[in-house]
Order: structure tokens, then C-alpha cells, then sequence
């Protein structure tokens, strides 16, 4: 695995949308194309869309792009989206603070020849 698909894969464990993840990473690494993960599509998932237009409503995200973002938070893999996996959800689609830059590899230090002592 890549060093960009590492810092990508980081970034959707903490809660950023494919699309946050993605733009944050091509930042680092500008030619990065992400793999798709393997998450079954939305009808395959039960979710109660009073909750989806409730938490929706409550943090401004629209209730469509919550649910098909949901899908890849299903903490548990059940197949279900719950309250709290739709709430974390749309809090991460609406976090605004920008993940930290990945770990850049410590590079010799290039030692400039001694000049000569001043002498007399």
C-alpha cells in the first residue's frame, strides 16, 4: 500500500467523507487516485429516514449525500445505520479543521565543507 493510500485510508478512520479524504490527500500527493473501498450499496442498508432527515436537519447536511456517506461509517457492519453512526457521520461531513500533514521521511543532512580555520 502506498504512502498516499496509508494517509487516505487514515483520514476516512477518523471520520472524513471519501471526498474530504481525497481532497486532503491530493494536497500531499497530487497525482493520488483513491481505491474505492468495498461498502455495499445504500438499498442494501436499513435506516430510518426520520432520523436521516432529523439529523440531516440538525447539521445542515443534506439527507441524501448522509446516507450514501453513512455507508462507509456503519461502525459495527450490520447493515444498519443507527443514530449515532448517522450523527458522527454528519459531523465529520461538516468538520472543517484540516488533517494534519503526513510524516515526511527524515532526510540525511548534507554536511558544507569546513572552511579553513583562520589562521595566523
Amino acid at each position: 500500500m502506498s504512502d498516499a493510500q496509508s494517509y487516505y485510508d487514515g483520514l476516512l478512520s477518523q471520520g472524513y467523507t471519501p471526498d474530504q479524504a481525497s481532497q486532503y490527500t491530493k494536497q500531499y500527493y497530487p497525482d493520488f487516485q483513491p481505491m474505492a473501498p468495498q461498502v455495499s450499496p445504500v438499498a442494501q442498508f436499513e435506516v430510518d429516514q426520520s432520523q436521516v432527515q432529523s439529523i440531516a436537519q440538525t447539521h445542515g447536511v443534506d439527507p441524501t449525500q448522509l446516507v450514501d456517506t453513512a455507508r462507509y461509517y456503519d461502525a459495527n457492519q450490520d447493515g444498519v445505520l443507527q443514530p449515532e453512526e448517522l450523527t458522527a457521520t454528519a459531523q465529520a461531513m461538516t468538520n472543517t479543521v484540516a488533517p494534519t500533514a503526513p510524516a515526511t521521511m527524515p532526510m540525511p543532512a548534507i554536511q558544507a565543507p569546513m572552511a579553513g580555520a583562520p589562521g595566523g
